[in-house]
C-alpha cells in the first residue's frame, strides 16, 4: 500500500508542476505576441516601402530597355531572315 501512496504523491506533484509550466508557458507567449505582432507589422511596412518604389523603379526601367532590344536586336534579325527568303525566291 505504500508504494501506490508514494505513485500518487508523485503522480499530483508531476501533475503540478506541468500546470505550472503549462501557465508559465502560456504567459510568455501572451506576454511575446503583441511584440511579434509588432514585428511582424514593423516588417511588413518597412517591405511595402522598399518594395513598392523598387517594383516602379523596374517597370520604368523595362519599359525603356525593352524597346531598345526590340529595335537593335529583333528588326536586323527579322530583316537578314527576310532578305535570305527573298534570295532563296529569287534563285529557285
Amino acid at each position: 500500500m505504500l508504494m501506490f501512496e508514494f505513485l500518487i504523491v508523485f503522480g499530483c506533484i508531476f501533475l503540478a508542476v506541468a500546470f505550472v509550466v503549462f501557465l508559465a508557458k502560456l504567459l510568455f507567449s501572451l506576454l511575446l505576441l503583441p511584440i511579434k505582432l509588432g514585428f511582424w507589422l514593423l516588417k511588413g511596412a518597412l517591405g511595402l516601402i522598399l518594395l513598392v518604389p523598387l517594383v516602379l523603379i523596374s517597370i520604368g526601367a523595362a519599359s525603356l530597355v525593352f524597346p531598345l532590344v526590340i529595335s537593335l536586336v529583333a528588326l536586323p534579325v527579322v530583316a537578314v531572315v527576310v532578305g535570305i527568303v527573298l534570295l532563296v525566291k529569287l534563285f529557285a
